[in-house]
């Protein structure tokens, strides 16, 4: 009777232990449920700042070739430019040339215009001389 006692008394221990356990195990797979939300939260995110960075990645590449694009349109401006500005220089030049013979012609021209005009007068006194 008292081994009875006994085996009745460890089987009840042995009960409140694997009770113990059956909470304890349960906690762990609360635990570990938790963790593998978590984990699975990481790996979208992670997934998402990979898909991101990618996405950036292509934005900097395009930017860049526009930058490309954008450096050559304003060299090839800049030669325009310079280019208009040395024919505008020609211009002013062939300009200022002109104006010079302008003046220089039409200084001979009022001198012309002078001579025939005391010629005129010679050729008067000249005829009522006569």
């Amino acid at each position: 009777a008292s081994e009875n006692e006994q085996l009745t008394e460890d089987f009840n221990s042995m009960g409140s232990v694997v009770q113990d356990l059956r909470k304890q195990i349960a906690k762990y797979e609360a635990e570990i449920g938790a963790q593998m939300l978590t984990l699975d939260t990481l790996a979208r995110e992670r997934d998402g700042s990979r898909s991101g960075a990618v996405e950036s990645g292509e934005r900097a590449k395009a930017l860049a070739s526009e930058v490309v694009s954008l450096e050559e349109q304003v060299l090839q401006m800049r030669s325009n430019e310079l280019r208009i500005g040395k024919q505008l220089e020609r211009a002013q030049e062939a300009q200022a040339k002109m104006a010079r013979q302008l003046t220089a012609v039409q200084k001979e021209r009022k001198n012309l215009q002078l001579d025939i005009e005391a010629l005129k007068e010679e050729k008067l006194t000249l005829a009522v001389k006569l």
